[in-house]
């Protein structure tokens, strides 16, 4: 994915989902929580760097409209993210795949193991490689 890990435990976190028993390890909710964080302070940089003078309303519904469960899990399903889930089967819909929920939580949760790992320069790098079409499509509509 472009990011050399140095702690590959926190990844491998990044990964686990809740519904999965680990006696001594932690499931990707905290990761989540952070990459979020992450991601919304990424896009909205980029938001008022790229287009400055917009209004706050239009800055505000460009951003949702990136940073939101389908635009993140198809971000995730183009990664190939759902080979790597650590995930209890009966989480998995029939045939269907990981829930999107899911995925878009794994991705959230990625940024914010490789924030914690590498920094915030690694973490804007690979959010923003994955994000800026979506980004630039929203902005140019």
């Amino acid at each position: 994915m472009g990011v050399t890990p140095r702690n590959t435990p926190l990844y491998e976190r990044a990964f686990r989902h809740v519904s999965v028993p680990h006696e001594h390890s932690q499931s990707y909710e905290n990761l989540e929580f952070l990459g979020d964080a992450v991601i919304g302070l990424l896009v909205a940089d980029y938001l008022v760097r790229t287009i400055p003078d917009e209004q706050v309303g239009r800055l505000t519904r460009l951003r949702a409209h990136t940073v939101n469960q389908d635009t993140l899990s198809m971000l995730a399903k183009d990664l190939g993210f759902e080979e790597y889930i650590d995930i209890e089967h009966s989480r998995i819909r029939d045939r269907e795949g990981v829930e999107d929920s899911v995925l878009a939580d794994i991705f959230e949760s990625l940024i914010g193991a490789i924030y914690l790992d590498r920094g915030m320069r690694a973490a804007k790098s690979f959010a923003m490689e994955h994000m800026l079409p979506v980004l630039i499509e929203a902005i140019d509509a």
